[in-house]
């Protein structure tokens, strides 16, 4: 059966083109992605050939009305070369499976004069390319509603909105967050001096932190300075200086610390996966660590 490949234009969406061959042939069914799947966290690291996944993908508000209600190639206007230039991404149409692959103006080739290599050598003059790749950014599985992709930042054009599910904190949410009556800001630090990636970690940790009982938090604030001894506490409350002291706060929050058992060396974890995140037993993902001192 043909297949519909469809480019999305800043206007509409459009065919491309039918062809009885997938444009990702290395693709031949979806068990191996599926078996090696998690549910999106964006605390874990993918190893090569893992992807995360959104189940439920068609309720969300952000997912494409192909995905939301079937649709053929007969719905779509043919492309013209006057669309190329907007082409956004492009989607490979079936009934049980979708793929999506984004288009940047990079990957466009330009040629004045091209030799294609078919049946035969052809020149081609003033030919514009784009490549496709040997796996798509994102996969829709229709029969079991669920979404695939590896970089979160590669599909935020195609599912416009998906990228509230790995948002920073707001400015008001940075500031009800250190103004908690557990810390307290030193040495001029203040709401505006938080940086991109300690205010994502904020956007996780906040509920978390907020529902702790005064002695939960005593707890975690004794069990962070364990790892990171320059914690100042007085008074119950934890000073933060720097983006250092607050990021290790938050490492703390997301109990990220651990002492291994044989060598007994301090270690922060680098990737963290819920042992509920995946329906099969996952390959020593939890042993991806640092050094106590290096950077996430």
């Amino acid at each position: 059966m043909s297949k519909s490949v469809i480019c999305k234009t800043k206007d509409k969406c459009k065919k491309l083109f039918e062809d009885e061959n997938s444009l990702y042939p290395s693709i031949n069914n979806l068990k191996s992605i599926e078996e090696n799947s998690f549910d999106f966290d964006n605390r874990t690291n993918l190893d090569d050939f893992e992807w995360y996944r959104l189940e439920n993908f068609s309720s969300k508000d952000y997912a494409t009305k192909e995905i939301k209600g079937k649709s053929s190639g007969v719905d779509y206007d043919m492309a013209t070369k006057a669309d190329a230039a907007g082409i956004e991404y492009i989607f490979e149409l079936s009934d049980d499976i979708l793929f999506f692959q984004k288009v940047t103006r990079n990957a466009f080739v330009k040629k004045r004069n091209f030799i294609t290599l078919g049946e035969r050598f052809e020149k081609c003059p003033n030919i514009s390319l784009f490549q496709i790749n040997a796996y798509p950014d994102a996969i829709y599985d229709r029969t079991k509603d669920v979404l695939y992709f590896r970089k979160l930042f590669s599909i935020t054009k195609i599912f416009n909105g998906i990228n509230e599910i790995y948002r920073e904190a707001t400015d008001t949410e940075v500031q009800s967050f250190l103004a908690e009556n557990s810390f307290s800001l030193v040495d001029g630090f203040s709401a505006d001096k938080v940086k991109i990636p300690n205010r994502k970690k904020i956007a996780l940790v906040q509920d978390t932190f907020l529902k702790m009982s005064k002695q939960e938090k005593k707890e975690m604030f004794d069990y962070i300075k364990d790892y990171y001894p320059n914690l100042k506490l007085e008074k119950g409350k934890a000073q933060i200086s720097n983006e250092e002291d607050l990021k290790n706060i938050l490492y703390g929050l997301e109990e990220r610390f651990y002492t291994t058992l044989i060598s007994k060396e301090k270690r922060i974890a680098n990737s963290i996966t819920s042992a509920g995140a995946k329906k099969t037993k996952r390959k020593s993902k939890n042993s991806k660590v640092q050094n106590e001192n290096e950077e996430n």
